[in-house]
């Protein structure tokens, strides 16, 4: 039953990041040139975070 929770957590996360995902690149979009670079990076290497330790997570639950 836990394993149940914790799987249904995980999608939750990776829904959660793909909404702030599409959100936050559509600020990035108003935001003017050379800000938007340094935006940009920010928010793939905090989704990969989120991502790496749903994996993470997924692969514990698989054992």
């Amino acid at each position: 039953m836990d394993q149940i929770l914790e799987a249904q957590h995980v999608l939750q996360l990776f829904r959660a990041s793909n909404l702030l995902l599409q959100m936050l690149v559509i600020l990035v979009l108003l935001y003017p040139g050379r800000v938007r670079h340094i935006i940009y990076l920010k928010i793939i290497s905090l989704t990969l975070r989120l991502r790496e330790t749903g994996f993470l997570k997924l692969v514990v639950i698989s054992k």
